[in-house]
């Protein structure tokens, strides 16, 4: 079984496991759900919502702030997280972590 992720613009709204896919299977797929890519998943997890930016997934953009690390294709913070043990949760009004 393999599964495959259906693309529009550059998010996935759709993910798809097929037994053994005919390349005009995928096509059928492909036009009736409007899809502009579909792409094979593989070793790892993908959910609609996640997003497909230059070849590559990623999660969502968690805030307007975040910038996407384009080595690893995760979002970081403008300001780094605290490193004095206790728990945050990031503010994006004051663009900072909150106790």
């Amino acid at each position: 079984m393999v599964n495959y992720a259906f693309i529009k613009g550059d998010e996935v709204f759709g993910v798809i496991t097929f037994d053994d896919p005919t390349p005009e299977l995928l096509e059928q797929f492909k036009i009736y759900h409007e899809a502009d890519e579909i792409v094979l998943i593989t070793n790892i997890y993908i959910s609609a919502g996640d997003l497909y930016i230059d070849g590559k997934f990623s999660p969502p953009k968690p805030y307007p702030s975040w910038i996407l690390d384009e080595e690893i294709y995760r979002w970081i913070p403008p300001v780094a997280y605290p490193a004095d043990g206790l728990v945050y949760v990031w503010s994006e009004e004051t663009l900072s972590w909150v106790e």
